[in-house]
């Protein structure tokens, strides 16, 4: 909300001065544009890794699964982040960009995914 009142005031600055064109608007739209890309390129990242694991198949809720030295039961699958409980009872957050890309180890899936080949 906060941004959208942000520009909202911009826009009505550059109105009220008379700097308002079709080029000064595309400026500011491109520029606008440029920074929400750089702002939002690992949340896009990470959310379309998420997208990509679920449609795989290749880890679910309730998998036993290795990542990165953390060994334990996937308990949730968000669109940013992928949830393991070890068997300490810890939590270990990964994003799904990371667990896409690294090496993961699914204990319980083989004959799931071998039945899909």
């Amino acid at each position: 909300m906060r941004a959208i009142f942000v520009l909202l005031a911009v826009i009505a600055t550059i109105h009220v001065s008379g700097l308002t064109s079709e080029f000064t608007a595309l400026t500011v739209s491109g520029i606008v544009a440029i920074t929400l890309s750089l702002a939002l390129q690992t949340t896009l990242t990470n959310v379309i890794s998420g997208i990509l694991l679920l449609v795989d198949g290749s880890i679910r809720v309730s998998d036993s699964v290795e990542y990165g030295g953390a060994k334990g039961g996937v308990v949730k699958i968000g669109l940013r982040n992928t949830w393991i409980k070890t068997k300490e009872g810890n939590l270990v957050i990964i994003s799904n960009s990371q667990l896409a890309s690294g090496p993961l180890t699914n204990y319980t899936a083989s004959q799931r995914l071998l039945e899909k080949l």
